[in-house]
């Protein structure tokens, strides 16, 4: 996702150099990631320039495909020319644009930014003032014996989802139609119960990072990880989404038997004759910690 060390100079340097006669080739001396990931692709580069000036950039990628959520967003292309055409003109805004790099040809873009030392973003001083407030939120977020319990749930359900993944694997590989019938093209049994195998490997490495990031103490890249698993994208419940994976069905109700069928039965959706969906039957226990199922 990020330019190997030639592009980025070459880059660079183009940008820097943008509007003089020559250019004048720039090192890069280090190139680290911030302490937290945003949509794109960033990192932070100290670079010297020709006259043996060492400086530091922000820079944020678009590579290959665009984020703009449905035409919420304008991606990084939008973010220059605001950058280059209306925050430029103004003498005193921080950061300031450097340059850019575009190719819409490839889709790959880049934007250079000053770095801003002692920089806190406003996201940062809200959340470190809502853990302040709540003093037994805090309290319960420092116990070292909490924590420690916290961390070693996460690494056995890292563990379990890990062992899962690789047992749904092999039964994956060895049981089902589609390798008989040509139908994986990767000679699996079930390619389905192999798709699901990865996902839940893939879990387990992510808890199992994301553990080990909060306990360093890097909560938004955490939290970042963490929401690979929990945050449900625009695009998997928007209207059209729904109406291609989800239905109504109407049931009259009331004076057609329907409330002494619901009472005395099982709900089913049958398609052509054959039972598609049965309605599962639990009962529910309750107390004052949590809600309990039993088939």
């Amino acid at each position: 996702m990020l330019p190997d060390l030639e592009t980025l100079a070459s880059r660079l340097t183009a940008a820097l150099s943008r509007g003089r006669h020559e250019q004048r080739p720039l090192r890069i001396v280090r190139r680290s990631l911030p302490p937290f990931m945003s949509t794109f692709p960033n990192e932070i580069v100290t670079f010297q320039s020709p006259e043996g000036r060492n400086r530091r950039v922000f820079i944020k990628y678009q590579v290959g495909q665009g984020h703009d959520s449905y035409g919420h967003r304008g991606d990084i292309p939008y973010e220059i020319e605001v950058y280059q055409h209306l925050l430029q003109t103004l003498p005193g805004f921080r950061p300031r644009c450097l340059g850019a790099h575009a190719d819409p040809r490839t889709g790959d873009f880049a934007l250079f930014l000053e770095y801003v030392y002692r920089s806190v973003r406003v996201s940062d001083i809200v959340w470190k003032r809502a853990i302040r407030q709540p003093e037994a939120m805090t309290d319960a977020a420092n116990d070292k014996e909490a924590v420690a319990c916290r961390s070693r749930l996460a690494r056995f359900s890292a563990d379990q989802f890990v062992k899962a993944g690789t047992e749904l694997h092999l039964i994956g590989h060895l049981i089902g139609p589609d390798r008989a019938q040509g139908r994986s093209p990767f000679g699996h049994g079930n390619d389905e119960t192999i798709a699901v195998s990865i996902l839940l490997r893939v879990a387990g490495q992510i808890i199992s990072a994301s553990t080990d990031l909060f306990t360093d103490g890097r909560q938004y890249a955490a939290a970042a990880l963490l929401r690979q698993i929990v945050e449900i994208e625009y695009a998997q419940y928007q209207q059209s989404a729904y109406e291609a994976s989800a239905g109504i069905i109407d049931i009259p109700f009331p004076d057609s038997g329907t409330c002494e069928l619901l009472q005395n039965g099982v709900l089913a959706i049958q398609v052509q004759g054959v039972t598609a969906l049965l309605e599962q039957i639990y009962s529910a226990q309750t107390d004052n910690r949590g809600i309990y199922l039993d088939e």
